[in-house]
């Protein structure tokens, strides 16, 4: 491999572990320092796997990668900084994060919401400030 991907080393990000994933992670068996492990050995390549699960699940054809561009989504619209939802995901340059950060109708619609919450504010406080100001000039 040439050029910079052949140089770089994967960092190692330390997630949380949130909600009912404490759960299943519990419930597996401790055998390796690794996630995926089969014994003590880790799980280097799990296509096969996946493809299988996937099917049995009952969504064929959802590439792992998918759960990245959908975590991405999802830390974004949790409100979660960029630059730390670029730490998880391991996404180096803002053009790549920007590849993954996929917005869609309903993320217009939000937007639409958020200005119309922020004009309605705007407009209450400047009608009071009015009020205030003209019970000023009448004393």
């Amino acid at each position: 491999m040439e050029g910079k991907k052949a140089n770089r080393k994967p960092e190692p990000v330390a997630v949380p572990i949130y909600g009912d994933m404490r759960m299943y992670f519990e419930v597996q068996p401790q055998t390796s320092e690794y996630l995926f492990a089969r014994g003590s050995n880790q799980i280097k390549d799990f296509r096969m796997s996946w493809m299988l699960a996937c099917q049995a699940a009952g969504v064929p054809g959802l590439l792992f990668h998918d759960l990245r561009r959908t975590a991405v989504r999802n830390l974004r619209r949790a409100g979660v900084a960029e630059s730390i939802i670029m730490k998880i995901t391991g996404h180096r340059t803002r053009g790549v994060f920007e590849r993954y950060n996929i917005t869609d109708q309903s993320d217009t619609l939000e937007a639409g919401k958020m200005a119309e919450a922020f004009l309605t504010r705007a407009h209450t406080q400047n009608s009071s400030q009015s009020t205030s100001q003209s019970k000023r000039q009448l004393n």
